[in-house]
């Protein structure tokens, strides 16, 4: 095969599990038309694209796979997603679910806690992964740490403190008054409730001290959450 072929498949099997077969939503988060991502998987179309190495780069990036990810065959069986999940984290865990998620396959799993470099580069080869069981989550669900105050909602519940682990799904699609992950073009990853005022979407913390953030097209959705973790 050559290495646009492995690309090619590389990429349908992405739109295949991640994406569940819609290229609107992969051309989306390759902030791309969908008709140009049509003519990069129709291989008998006369305007056919061929998937070039910065295209690549950012098809691993914006879909958490390490690097050189799309430039190699895998097996059928072979996880998309190449953590090494020696590392359990030990953790006495009080588990909440929010926004109400429907994830349709409720096997308890164990699921990676990334970093924001890691959910935006991806995880080295040999690298060491923390995972933490989860029952709100596919195969390409991942973890995150909470970072500061901004979704502590003093009012009640829902309320995300420091240090909790939020479980975030990728194939639930970002929906108005839903609490996404999102990175910005700083890489920055945030967790705010996505509110629409207007023709415009607001990323809102639950925190009221905290200002709200427009989103426009330098923000990705990284996915919905759909469970906090956190110790009793």
């Amino acid at each position: 095969m050559t290495i646009n072929e492995i690309r090619l498949e590389n990429l349908k099997r992405i739109l295949r599990e991640e994406c569940n077969g819609v290229q609107k939503r992969m051309a989306d988060r390759l902030d791309m038309k969908p008709t140009y991502l049509s003519r990069i998987i129709k291989t008998d179309s006369a305007q056919k694209r061929n998937i070039g190495d910065e295209l690549a780069r950012t098809v691993e990036k914006v879909f958490n796979k390490s690097h050189g990810w799309m430039d190699t065959t895998h097996g059928v069986n072979e996880p998309s997603q190449k953590y090494n999940t020696n590392k359990g984290m030990d953790i006495a865990p009080g588990m909440s679910s929010v926004n109400n998620a429907e994830v349709r396959d409720t096997t308890i799993r164990s699921v990676p806690v990334l970093n924001a470099k890691q959910i935006i580069y991806g995880t080295e080869h040999n690298e060491t992964v923390p995972t933490v069981l989860t029952n709100l989550g596919t195969e390409t669900a991942f973890g995150y740490v909470m970072q500061g105050e901004s979704m502590v909602n003093p009012t009640g519940w829902p309320s995300i403190p420091p240090g909790s682990i939020i479980i975030v799904e990728p194939t639930i699609e970002a929906m108005p008054e839903k609490i996404i992950a999102v990175r910005d073009d700083k890489e920055n990853v945030m967790i705010k409730k996505l509110v629409q005022d207007g023709d415009m979407h607001l990323l809102m913390a639950l925190n009221p001290q905290y200002p709200a953030i427009t989103l426009t097209n330098k923000h990705t959705c990284l996915g919905t959450i759909t469970q906090i973790i956190y110790n009793i």
